[in-house]
């Protein structure tokens, strides 16, 4: 399978959303692509393509030992992720030259295990040109591109997947794993070769599909918001909660826990009080992901290998009506399309 390369899928994720919207749309090229292969096929790594197929007990490295370290906002420059999605599981990842300044959100609030982070404002007079990004103190850069980490392998997995670079983007992917692809609790190791980057090592272990309670979450003034979940094995897995009620905003804010994958976390009064006040637009979304995550410093900068199964949930906002057209708002609103809000 070939075709233009951005950076997996939904979950894909750099922190926070890192690059999200550009990896739907390369998923979304791939599976359209073709049947995948299974497991035994092969591929051609000069095309990019990946080669999957099952390995030889001696051909396995043993995975390092798992931890739960994630990437400071400011360093990170890539990630690796292993998806266990509704109905398939796949493998993304890339790295960057250098962190995107846009990406590089700002802590506003930071309260136990939630932190409230806010896309910055980075403005550049006059605009940058082609090829460049604005970055702080109204400075442009270079827009970084990716590197070449080399042959990518992914061990324990019920199908071993082995990526090259796309020769263009330099990303890396593979859909063609069989699904469920890994056993629940599987040790899960990801190995570069090395080629711009060092070689490196990362861990992760398998987790279980995550299932989220259907109640209706309401956000509003003065109360928390329960969410429930049914939990997992007992293991490194954490959960990863990020509320976004403000999609259209100038500087959207998004509300993220790590928790304990206990079944049940309650977000504080205070932190649903500060998210409210950074203001309400388009469609909110609870997105909750059961996941692992080891990370390393290269010269670039931080990378995560992240393995996850995530579930996303509208919310309902109190005093919010989301829209994409006059017939969603009440007499005697209208649609704001721009925003998505009924006014």
């Amino acid at each position: 399978m070939s075709g233009p390369g951005e950076n997996g899928w939904r979950a894909g994720r750099r922190a926070g959303r890192h690059g999200r919207r550009a990896a739907d749309l390369v998923l979304a090229l791939a599976l359209a692509a073709g049947p995948g292969r299974g497991c035994g096929q092969g591929a051609d790594p000069a095309a990019g393509q990946v080669v999957c197929r099952m390995p030889e007990p001696a051909e396995i490295p043993a995975p390092p030992a798992v931890a739960y370290r994630r990437c400071p906002l400011a360093s990170k420059v890539g990630e690796f992720q292993v998806e266990l999605a509704q109905h398939f599981t796949a493998v993304s990842g890339s790295i960057a030259e250098a962190p995107l300044p846009t990406d590089v959100r700002e802590v506003v609030v930071e309260s136990g295990p939630c932190r409230l982070l806010r896309r910055r404002v980075l403005d550049c007079d006059p605009a940058c040109t082609a090829g460049m990004t604005c970055a702080e103190a109204g400075r442009c850069v270079r827009y970084p591109g990716n590197l070449d980490a080399g042959t990518v392998g992914v061990t324990g997995l019920r199908c071993q997947v082995q990526m090259h670079p796309d020769p263009v983007s330099q990303r890396y992917w593979d859909t063609n794993l069989p699904h469920p692809g890994y056993e629940p609790g599987a040790s899960i190791g990801l190995h570069a070769s090395g080629a711009a980057v060092p070689p490196f090592s990362l861990a992760g272990w398998g987790v279980a599909p995550l299932v989220l309670d259907q109640a209706l979450l309401r956000l509003e003034p003065g109360q928390p918001v329960p969410i429930a979940w049914t939990p997992g094995q007992a293991g490194p897995a954490r959960i990863q909660l990020d509320l976004v009620i403000n999609q259209h905003g100038i500087t959207p804010a998004t509300l993220s826990c790590e928790v304990p994958d206990s079944g049940r976390f309650e977000v504080p009064v205070d932190l649903i009080e500060r998210l409210l006040a950074a203001g309400t637009s388009g469609y909110p979304q609870l997105r909750v992901s059961r996941q692992t995550s080891d990370s390393a410093d290269l010269p670039p900068g931080c990378v995560e290998f992240v393995v996850s199964s995530a579930v996303e949930r509208s919310l309902d906002v109190a005093g919010h009506t989301p829209c994409r057209s006059d017939v969603d708002c009440p007499t005697p609103k209208r649609c704001q399309v721009v925003s998505q809000s009924c006014l």
